[in-house]
């Protein structure tokens, strides 16, 4: 139907009250008194009042007001409506659509044919959408297809495709001079905008993608309204890549360094970062990802070395702050859809031990996390984009160089985690918009002080005794053994065996799964349950890796030294100590050690920051209040030891 009235118009248009509105400041009095007369008879005539009596009070007819109507109601290109500024006169509200035939005029006929593209278009439905496939699937990339769109290339193919449909060599395009290139030029000019959400990837490159997505006017549905309500994880590839020192028995040997990442996590509300860990590696590992949830829930991954300079007065971190931040729980974690994020144990045992939801959002989608890509946009812009050694923002930038040579040694491990923490350490008391003008970590002491603001402390229950926290792995290995030729049963995780006095006397269990809980720091020791839940013991490593405290990839890349013949190891020496000697005798003699080697002395340095967790010092101050408590003979701290004694007996038996 081409025209409505208030009788059989689509309901959801009549409601005038949701039109667009529009602006009289830049019209003339006339205008305005005319939009005033005739929006008030429309609004009339949309309540019900008769035809006749708004003609006779306002002056308007019924052929105007349906007029008026129409104009208001008409949807635009997007789906929007015109609403009130159809009423003013001299708009335009559709676009001008050919409706004649083409007559050419003018002189050699060069004239009369306004509109001749869209009306070929129209009367030419598959050629169109022919047209509108190529411009498609060139602009994405497709096979058999160039890699942009250039409107020269476009316009030959689509007077190409004419001639192959048939049409007359009198028929526009055809029968001007230029063949309807500056038309056909505007047509995928125009093209390209209507689908630019669908081609900017392809065309402009995926950092304009994913700056596209943001300015858009809709607001995140996420609202943070208490610390630690919505929290942001992400991982980071710092912008260094040189000559790095890594601690031997020889002293400092430089290398030429592995890429160094950052995953941190970040406050929504107060962008505070909360926890952090420092890889030696371009990529996570779903254990990294717990080894930072960890850190955050128990105030903070930060050695104790690096904030020694904290104070009362000038805190740096939540866990600064006390004892409220030292045994925290989450509410809402924002991931991205990265393969280390999608590990069974990150879901079941990280959602169940700190109470939280995870919110998966896509890859390289920055403005769903912006207070963590703001933390990493200072730590480049403020730490590795001010060394020399720096790889820049991107192949194109200028300040990228080449990784200097041996002979130039630039930083040394601690020296590069020792930039990153500063740099965190600087973020989190940075003064911010959003803090109105007070530093982040000071606006977060205020409101603790402060008791009308009604900070809630998200602090979690005591861990259930026997629970194990998330810096222990528990993981499911079958049980080897032969009774035919005497081998007891033993486990076999990453090239070794695992014996314990209680499982070598279990032949029943030979071929069944156990469960098995390791702390990550220290794979020479795991304890052993059944799947229902009976205590097996502990299982020790053995063999030559019994002796130093090692991570599972410390093993791994060892191990491949080992059966690379890039190390050699004795009957029952140390690995570890054999590899650091290897690289001492290298660097004597001047020789580079291999990628391999490097990986290993990266994975060791690794170990020694994760021991140096700020973690390790609150597990051990806590144990030692609870040794305190647990020995007073004051009745009144035996509710203290309810709550105390469950983490005491899984602290020790850790450590045993």
């Amino acid at each position: 139907m081409s025209r409505y009235s208030r009788s059989n118009a689509p309901a959801d248009r009549l409601s005038y009250r949701h039109w667009p509105e529009v602006s009289l400041a830049s019209l003339d009095s006339e205008t305005c008194t005319r939009f005033t007369s005739l929006r008030r008879a429309l609004i009339r005539y949309l309540d019900g009042d008769k035809v006749e009596q708004i003609e006779a009070d306002e002056g308007w007819s019924r052929e105007e007001l349906i007029r008026a109507l129409n104009r208001c109601i008409t949807l635009r290109s997007d789906g929007r409506l015109v609403g009130w500024l159809g009423l003013v006169s001299g708009i335009r509200i559709r676009a001008p659509v050919r409706v004649k035939p083409l007559s050419p005029s003018g002189r050699n006929g060069k004239a009369g044919l306004t509109g001749a593209c869209a009306l070929f278009m129209r009367n030419h439905s598959e050629i169109e959408s022919e047209f509108h496939a190529y411009l498609f699937q060139t602009a994405t990339r497709q096979a058999s297809h160039e890699n942009k769109v250039r409107p020269g290339v476009a316009h030959r193919w689509f007077v190409q495709r004419c001639r192959d449909r048939g049409v007359s060599e009198h028929e526009w395009p055809l029968n001007t001079d230029k063949l309807g290139r500056g038309a056909i030029r505007e047509y995928v000019e125009l093209y390209l905008l209507n689908n630019y959400d669908a081609i900017v990837a392809t065309q402009y490159g995926h950092k304009a993608k994913a700056k596209s997505h943001t300015n858009t006017g809709d607001p995140s549905r996420l609202r943070a309204t208490q610390f630690l309500d919505v929290v942001e994880l992400d991982e980071h590839l710092c912008h260094f890549k040189g000559w790095i020192a890594f601690g031997t028995p020889g002293g400092k040997r430089w290398v030429k360094s592995p890429r160094l990442s950052l995953i941190a996590m970040v406050d929504r509300m107060f962008g505070l970062v909360i926890g952090m860990k420092i890889i030696f590696r371009s990529q996570a590992r779903a254990d990294d990802i717990l080894d930072v949830l960890h850190h955050a829930s128990i105030g903070g991954g930060v050695p104790a070395d690096l904030r020694e300079g904290a104070s009362a007065n000038e805190p740096a971190m939540p866990a600064d702050l006390g004892v409220p931040f030292t045994w925290c729980a989450l509410n809402q974690l924002l991931l991205d859809n990265a393969l280390s994020h999608l590990a069974d144990e990150i879901q079941d045992r990280a959602r169940a031990l700190l109470g939280c939801d995870i919110n998966f959002g896509p890859v390289c989608r920055p403005e769903r996390r912006p207070n963590v890509e703001g933390l990493f946009s200072d730590l480049a812009r403020h730490g590795f984009h001010r060394l020399r050694e720096t790889t820049g923002s991107g192949p194109q930038d200028p300040i990228r160089i080449d990784p200097p040579p041996a002979s130039e040694p630039q930083m040394s491990e601690s020296q590069a985690v020792s930039l990153i923490f500063g740099c965190v350490r600087s973020h989190n008391r940075q003064r911010s918009k959003g803090a109105y003008g007070v530093r982040r970590i000071e606006q977060l002491k205020g409101m603790m002080a402060d008791p009308d603001q009604g900070l809630i402390f998200p602090v979690l229950p005591p861990l259930l005794e026997y629970m194990p926290s998330l810096d222990v792995s528990v993981m499911r290995l079958k049980v080897q053994g032969n009774e035919d030729k005497g081998k007891r049963p033993h486990l076999y995780l990453q090239e070794e065996t695992y014996a314990g006095s209680v499982l070598s006397e279990r032949w029943d269990l030979l071929g069944k799964r156990v469960m098995v809980h390791m702390d990550r720091r220290d794979a020479r020791y795991m304890c052993l349950f059944q799947i229902n839940s009976e205590s097996l013991g502990t299982a020790v490593v053995t063999g030559r890796w019994r002796h130093a405290p090692h991570t599972l990839n410390q093993r791994i890349l060892i191990n491949k030294l080992i059966r690379d013949g890039q190390l050699r190891v004795s009957y029952d020496e140390d690995p570890i100590a054999a590899h650091l000697a290897q690289i001492a005798n290298g660097a004597a003699k001047g020789e580079t050690p291999s990628p391999d080697q490097v990986k290993a002395l990266a994975a060791r340095a690794e170990h020694q920051h994760a021991r140096q967790q700020d973690a390790q010092t609150i597990a051990q101050e806590a144990m030692q209040a609870a040794i305190q408590s647990a020995q007073s003979p004051d009745p009144k701290d035996k509710e203290e030891r309810r709550f105390v004694m469950p983490q005491l007996r899984a602290l020790s038996g850790r450590r045993r």
